[in-house]
């Protein structure tokens, strides 16, 4: 366990974030057999660490907040940025990034952000 332990402080040291250290337990513990017939994840030194990972370094609210597709979707079919013939070159612009972006996620974390 001691080795288990001293892994997850080497990453922690390194700037993880607390869930990303539990990540890394829960992840241990899929492929450990475990001590005292107990799975690492329920073991008393394991909450223990993980309890206080997150006390010195709790989770940061996202400042970003969930927006609605629809909402968004149903305003660039109005003026400004319609009928593109008397749009402007900054709307048009404006647009065309929002439907790139919106049509061409990068990750499950911006996507997320949709609602």
């Amino acid at each position: 366990m001691a080795s288990i332990l001293e892994f997850l402080t080497m990453i922690f040291n390194k700037g993880a974030a607390a869930a990303t250290v539990r990540l890394h337990l829960h992840t241990i513990s899929n492929f450990h057999l475990g001590f005292e017939g107990l799975n690492i994840m329920s073991h008393k030194l394991s909450k223990a660490f993980l309890k206080g990972t997150f006390h010195l370094r709790p989770p940061v609210k996202s400042s970003y907040s969930p927006w609605n597709l629809n909402f968004m979707l149903s305003h660039i079919i109005l003026s400004p940025f319609e009928p593109a013939s008397s749009c402007n070159l900054k709307c048009l612009s404006w647009k065309t990034i929002f439907l790139v972006g919106i049509t061409s996620a990068c990750s499950v974390g911006a996507s997320s952000l949709v609602h």
